[in-house]
């Protein structure tokens, strides 16, 4: 696993806004009552995942210990074979950190800068989404939501994005949400499966990530699968370290 295939890899988890619970006013369902997403409300989270990740000629499998402190931070260790870690990372509400342990370097972003490299919109929020099945954007008021098939779209603009979260009716969870630059072809798709019962919220622990993007001349396509093969809510606080060997070189 090279520098650019982690740093790769980091960006696409770093692209939620809190997971608390969303009532969409003025909309209602066929019994009347207004319509709300079912909520994730806790404070730490642990996972332990497996994740895919292909882009082109490249095709890397990782094991991933995952700790969220809702809306604070993100921190993961990604070990690609026999239980070594090769990779720590952390990400917060303005910069993502990465300890490469297999080049002896460290990398250090802000989301500006990353949003720039990318040429895609980036920010901590879509980050808890991908892995929590979340909206990416909370609702506002402008927000233009319909009824189809039996489940709720809610279309949403967001300066240079347009995002469109399907919630399925029966669970009241996003199962998809789409979204795309207004400036470029540009898009990203976030599918979430297997809704799981933990402590009495559901979370997908399937999770797929797509991302089609322009790099020169031509459209790109890179697939990211997390699956969550164990979650647990903490009962206490979890420990996020992260610490740079003074030997280590910056990147």
């Amino acid at each position: 696993m090279n520098k650019n295939s982690v740093l790769f890899l980091l960006f696409i988890f770093a692209i939620t806004v809190t997971s608390c619970k969303k009532e969409l006013s003025g909309v209602d369902t066929k019994k009347g009552k207004t319509l709300e997403i079912a909520p994730l409300n806790f404070e730490y989270l642990n996972t332990k995942s497996k994740i895919r990740f292909q882009n082109n000629d490249k095709n890397i499998s990782v094991t991933a210990t995952i700790r969220i402190k809702k809306d604070s931070i993100i921190w993961l260790s990604l070990s690609p074979a026999l239980g070594i870690e090769a990779i720590r990372g952390v990400i917060t509400q303005d910069s993502i950190k990465i300890l490469n342990r297999l080049e002896r370097e460290y990398l250090t972003h802000d989301f500006k800068s990353l949003s720039k490299k990318f040429n895609f919109d980036i920010n901590f929020n879509l980050v808890q989404a991908m892995l929590l099945g979340d909206m990416p954007i909370p609702y506002a008021t402008g927000d233009r939501v319909e009824k189809k098939n039996g489940n709720f779209i809610i279309h949403q603009e967001d300066g240079n994005l347009i995002v469109d979260n399907f919630i399925g009716a029966n669970k009241m969870k996003t199962e998809r949400v789409q979204l795309s630059e207004n400036s470029s072809e540009n898009t990203l798709t976030l599918l979430y499966d297997n809704f799981q019962s933990l402590s009495s919220l559901l979370i997908p622990y399937d999770n797929q990530i797509i991302l089609n993007y322009k790099e020169g001349s031509e459209m790109r396509t890179t697939r990211i699968d997390i699956d969550h093969g164990k979650a647990e809510i903490a009962d206490s606080s979890l420990k996020f370290p992260f610490n740079i060997p003074q030997k280590y070189d910056q990147k």
